[in-house]
């Protein structure tokens, strides 16, 4: 059975297309579950899950498959899967794994599990996520059973009052032997329903808890990969990540005792009733005390809420400060500032730990009034149903039934009073998590049908302006350029003459102020930022590895590359020899501690290596010579000078092996185009310029 990547992936792709969603080995890769090597059924159906295919699966015997049933996957009882096309006549349009070609066949009686792809449709919407509130209705289905658990097992614990009602008024003056036992099975059944309710409810909170964790957790992380960059760039990490912590919040109302506070709270109705009927007196003293309980909650919770927010700001500005410090460590060290940043430190510790005390003492004192309120509930009912009891009022088996009600009714309220805050700050989250939620996202296509023809890597600029707010000069002012397929563009001017901001417009990083960019045509707005990544390779002045082996960075780069092409690139950029010094040559984790050790030639090497390896008509290249060696710079010019013609390739660099290698010379001054020529003549333009300008 080979069920090895390319096979699993070239029988994706056939069904994929077979149900008219676009598809190709790049996005296939992109989706298949991290590190596999080997796709089994459950590998290929999270594949077409994690790109939005909508499934259906039924277990059922291969002749009974339709026509209506294809495209899908047929998975056989011993594991072996394949891919079923079409049906027609008792004849199946099947292709395996293994196999290169599908073949028409008659259908066998093999059982197994079908999972059939549902057809493109325009109208089909994938990846829908409106909010919390979105995801908890998938447990609607859930929801009236748990309302039902928790009925019942209310209702079992009213019969335990009762039963020791009976027993003292019934058995324990007539002396029957067989009546106590009697009732002994019936606190047995009592407590065992009981115990069995709890436990469906336990578990179906536990069940909603992992399941709404997984898919916010999700759908919070998929937002902020699917934001503007330049919408993610206004908020620096550290901000970032307070803002997922925030979210933990919804988490724990699964995790703790809230939920089923919240369940019980609408059955304490039953056991007041009861109440009203056993002893009047008594049921209105609890009502007092829930008025108070209320009361309580409406003057403590603004309180405690402005403390704790207070706590929380403190604290968000120490770590903050830390997280600057560890950053900037060598900095502070170099100017001398260490004395200042532990005073500054000391400060700030100070007035967390004082905001800290503030929240936690009005804590404290929440607790201290649900708790004497709770005593005061204790005594009270002791002492009305003792007098009603000696009035004869009530009998003596009741007083008992009526101390077990009070508290029946006043736990779940002594606990929503001690949860208040939580609920509260659950509340907060959901808001703030439902705000990011529907932030718009970028233009994706994903595996949605394409009109668009392949990119041929002509770029054109029409009046371009841009600024980075309202308040800022422009970074680009009114910049035409039209760059045809394979030019070889030489971007140069001074640091702050519009380079970077040019290729950032150019990939979509962020959108023209005034004027509009095409690519072949097309204006880039209207180019899905899936698709226009695709097509643009873009390696930036300071170049990114991640955590993770040096093969699987290149994987990120281009999902579809084998290790001997990451070999031969590497030969090509002059590094191969070493990287086959490091531990497990490609195979080495580039953890931080690791890429501590490395020089920043080699880093930079290998950051440029990932990039050109990547398959693309346009590649931008922002400053590449920066932190090179000389021989890695001869390196990369040779490399550019064979890729020249089969790609559009711009350079915003100064190097004179590159500039060598130009078709077209661009010379940006305070974001104005001065000078853009080709050939000769714009080379003799560049020179004079580079002349003026002292070089750059």
């Amino acid at each position: 059975m080979d069920n090895t990547l390319p096979s699993a992936i070239n029988t994706l792709d056939r069904v994929m297309s077979a149900a008219g969603w676009h598809s190709n080995h790049n996005r296939l890769f992109e989706a298949v579950p991290h590190m596999s090597q080997q796709l089994n059924a459950s590998d290929m159906i999270k594949t077409l899950e994690n790109l939005g295919v909508p499934l259906t699966q039924q277990d059922c015997s291969l002749d009974l498959v339709r026509e209506g049933d294809c495209p899908a996957l047929f998975v056989r009882e011993d594991g072996t899967i394949s891919a079923i096309l079409d049906a027609k006549d008792a004849q199946l349009l099947t292709c395996s794994v293994a196999e290169d070609k599908p073949i028409w066949q008659a259908a066998s009686e093999g059982r197994g599990r079908l999972i059939r792809l549902e057809r493109f449709d325009s109208g089909i919407e994938t990846e829908i996520t409106l909010g919390f509130s979105h995801i908890c209705s998938e447990f609607s289905g859930i929801s009236p059973w748990l309302i039902s658990a928790s009925f019942m097992s209310n209702l079992a614990g009213l019969a335990t009052p009762l039963l020791i009602m009976v027993v003292y008024d019934r058995v324990i003056p007539s002396g029957s032997v067989d009546l106590v036992l009697s009732l002994v099975v019936a606190v047995l059944l009592v407590l065992a329903a009981d115990c069995g309710f709890r436990f469906a409810r336990s578990s179906a909170v536990a069940y909603m808890g992992r399941h709404a964790e997984h898919q916010m957790g999700l759908a919070l992380f998929r937002k902020l990969l699917a934001l503007p960059i330049d919408q993610i760039q206004k908020s620096d990490v550290e901000q970032q990540l307070a803002r997922f912590r925030q979210f933990e919040s919804l988490r724990d109302i699964f995790s703790g005792q809230v939920l089923t506070t919240l369940l019980d709270l609408p059955f304490i109705l039953i056991f007041l009733a009861v109440l009203f009927v056993l002893c009047p007196p008594v049921a209105w003293l609890v009502i007092c005390l829930i008025l108070v309980f209320a009361l309580a909650i409406t003057q403590n919770l603004p309180k405690l809420k402005k403390l704790n927010a207070q706590a929380a700001e403190a604290k968000t500005q120490l770590q903050s400060h830390i997280f600057e410090a560890t950053e900037k460590q060598h900095a502070i060290q170099t100017l001398g500032l260490v004395q200042h940043w532990k005073e500054k430190n000391a400060a700030l510790v100070k007035q967390a730990a004082q905001a800290a005390r503030k929240a936690g003492g009005r804590s404290l004192v929440s607790q201290f009034i649900g708790q004497g309120l709770m005593a005061v509930a204790g005594v009270g009912a002791v002492v009305i149903s003792a007098m009603s009891a000696i009035e004869g009022d009530i009998t003596f088996g009741a007083l008992i039934a009526v101390m077990a009600l009070v508290w029946k009714v006043l736990t779940p309220l002594q606990a929503l009073y001690s949860n208040a805050p939580q609920i509260l700050s659950f509340l907060s989250s959901k808001r703030q998590s439902d705000r990011v939620l529907a932030l718009s996202e970028e233009v994706v296509r994903g595996i949605g049908q394409s009109h668009q023809k392949a990119f041929e890597g002509q770029i054109s600029f029409s009046g371009v302006t841009h600024r980075y707010d309202v308040a800022s000069a422009p970074v680009l002012s009114q910049v035409s350029l039209d760059i045809q397929a394979g030019e070889f563009v030489l971007l140069c001017g001074d640091s702050n003459g519009g380079k970077t901001s040019l290729l950032d417009l150019i990939c979509g990083f962020r959108q023209p102020s005034i004027g509009s960019i095409q690519l072949d045509g097309v204006d880039v707005r209207q180019i899905a930022v899936d698709d226009l990544r695709r097509a643009i390779t873009y390696e930036q002045s300071q170049s990114q590895l991640f955590y993770g082996t040096l093969y699987q960075n290149f994987r990120l780069a281009s999902p579809d590359i084998s290790e001997q092409e990451v070999v031969g690139i590497l030969r090509t950029m002059d590094i191969l020899e070493e990287v086959e010094k490091f531990p497990n040559s490609i195979h080495t984790r580039l953890s931080e501690t690791f890429r501590a050790t490395l020089p920043s030639s080699t880093l930079s090497a290998l950051a440029l290596a990932r990039s050109i390896g990547r398959e693309g008509p346009v590649l931008l290249l922002n400053e590449p010579t920066t932190g090179l060696d000389q021989s890695r710079k001869i390196a990369l010019a040779e490399k550019l000078s064979h890729l020249k013609g089969s790609k559009t390739i711009l350079v915003a660099t100064s190097d004179q092996r590159l500039i060598e290698l130009g078709d077209r010379f661009v010379y940006l001054d305070q974001g104005r185009v001065i000078a853009n020529d080709t050939g000769l003549a714009g080379r003799k333009k560049l020179a004079a310029l580079q002349r003026k300008s002292g070089g750059n």
